[in-house]
């Protein structure tokens, strides 16, 4: 048998139907597993409502997608950088709320790609141009059309690649190309976005926020 990757877990990954329990194993070869009834994640009217239960799930899952996905060479470089943009955009709803999927994007890449991590040849790019670039071309285009896209505001070729010296920042911009270094794009986004993770459990609002989307999710 072939090597397996479930990729969207949704409530029934996790739950005994014979017990209505959640069976929970951390990603983590030492973590036990943990057995959660009912009554300690669901309210009276059938929604998940356990947050910290919701986060500790959701980093649990990301970790492992992040080890066996986005950091491994298991799949082609380019496709690591296009399995990263949905959660940039999440980290946007996660940070503020935002309305709108180029809204939340734009937080979330200003969170994990900073502009310390871009080189910019000409300085009179704007960041902003950058972020919203990648999420026509790459997260909107390739996504939805299933090809590049671009618009007429902010028309830079986007060019994936790898082989950047070391040391160098993960996304370079001159002229009107945007070039990625899948390797250091998929480094940078791993430990800022575990690092955003890992800090937004003490935010209250960045919790109630995870759990509205994870009881979606939950189904």
């Amino acid at each position: 048998m072939g090597e397996e990757t479930v990729m969207a877990k949704f409530g029934d990954y996790y739950w005994d139907e014979s017990s209505d329990e959640i069976l929970f194993q951390p990603h983590s070869a030492t973590s036990p597993m943990r057995v959660y009834h009912k009554n300690e994640y669901e309210n009276t009217d059938g929604l998940f409502n356990n947050e910290d239960l919701a986060w500790e799930m959701f980093e649990s899952e990301s970790k492992e997608e992040i080890d066996e996905e986005i950091k491994s060479d298991s799949n082609t470089y380019w496709v690591r950088v296009l399995l990263c943009l949905p959660k940039i955009e999440l980290v946007g709803a996660l940070s503020k709320g935002q309305q709108g999927s180029k809204n939340r994007f734009d937080v979330g890449f200003r969170e994990l790609f900073p502009a310390s991590e871009i080189t910019i040849a000409d300085n009179s790019i704007q960041y902003t141009s950058i972020s919203s670039s990648i999420y026509k071309g790459l997260r909107c285009g390739y996504f939805h059309s299933g090809m590049i896209e671009s618009d007429n505001k902010n028309c830079f070729d986007i060019n994936i690649t790898r082989g950047f010296r070391s040391g160098s920042n993960s996304i370079r911009v001159s002229g009107n190309r945007i070039d990625i270094d899948a390797d250091l794009f998929t480094q940078i986004f791993s430990k800022n976005f575990l690092t955003f993770l890992s800090a937004a459990r003490a935010d209250s609002s960045k919790k109630a926020r995870m759990l509205k989307i994870w009881a979606r999710r939950w189904g």
